[in-house]
């Protein structure tokens, strides 16, 4: 009985351990670079298996030497430089075939505010470099350096 409860009790403490140490391992991180290859395994000998932009949002789930074993935002595992990803910011990909979005300017008059004006398109698998979260809108920078009010619910954010 005692060896019992002996095991019961370091299961209940081993458990959050563990889980904040899954929590750690697993974030979400942002490319920095123009491109990327991503690859089947943690090194250039490794198969290249397609390329990904600025400001595509990834979420790491290890670390190998110099690089991370990622999945995108369908899901698909694969490994990158972490030189090529950043923390420091968030980034979101457009999950819809088409979305409508808000190009932000500059007032001529006031340099420091933005409005929007012109309405554009952004298109499935499009990332943003988020700035801000507004009222059910993301304000984000395109990799073009453009300013857009995106709608947050066709975002995946990491």
């Amino acid at each position: 009985m005692k060896i019992l409860k002996k095991s019961t009790l370091l299961i209940f403490l081993i458990t959050p351990f563990f889980s904040i140490l899954y929590t750690i391992t697993l974030h979400g991180a942002c490319t920095k670079t123009i491109k990327t290859t991503l690859r089947k395994g943690p090194g250039e000998q490794f198969e290249k298996l397609w390329d990904i932009t600025l400001f595509s949002p990834v979420k790491v789930k290890k670390y190998k030497d110099q690089w991370a074993k990622i999945e995108d935002s369908e899901g698909i595992p694969a490994w990158i430089l972490q030189s090529d990803i950043t923390k420091e910011y968030f980034c979101g990909s457009i999950k819809y075939e088409k979305v409508v979005i808000k190009h932000l300017t500059k007032n001529k008059d006031d340099l420091k505010s933005k409005k929007p004006s012109e309405r554009g398109l952004a298109f499935y698998d499009q990332n943003f470099k988020i700035l801000n979260f507004k009222k059910g809108q993301v304000a984000a920078l395109s990799p073009l350096g453009n300013q857009v009010l995106v709608p947050r619910k066709s975002l995946w954010v990491q």
